[in-house]
């Protein structure tokens, strides 16, 4: 694209189109672990293929667009914060799953009527 001309930002396109398959994956991620039975398990896989899946995908768009991630301007950027949006998203996600255990364990009776006296 690069090389006939079409791309107007000069290089940036595998590094906007690593990023975007990066957010994509963090949010599906975050997503599926709402049904995972074992979350600690499904955490260090999750950080382990997130962290693999990061530096492939940095790998690629440095061989095909021919600048570094440090010389890339932004992407540098965009990588930090997909990065800690991803924590935020699995905290998220964590804090709703324990909300959640909590209301199924708590016993919920039926609010007591109170008889009023008939004048």
């Amino acid at each position: 694209v690069g090389g006939m001309g079409l791309s107007g930002s000069e290089g940036m396109f595998p590094w906007l189109s690593a990023a975007s398959f990066l957010l994509l994956f963090a949010v599906f991620n975050s997503v599926i672990s709402l049904v995972a039975e074992d979350t600690s398990k499904y955490w260090g896989r999750s950080m382990t293929s997130f962290m693999i899946i990061a530096i492939v995908n940095a790998i690629v768009a440095s061989l095909l667009s021919g600048i570094g991630i440090l010389d890339a301007g932004s992407a540098t950027w965009i990588y930090t914060v997909i990065a800690l949006g991803y924590l935020i998203f699995l905290g998220i996600v964590v804090t709703m799953k324990n909300i959640v255990a909590f209301a199924q364990r708590e016993e919920w009776s039926q609010p007591r009527r109170r008889h009023r006296r008939r004048k």
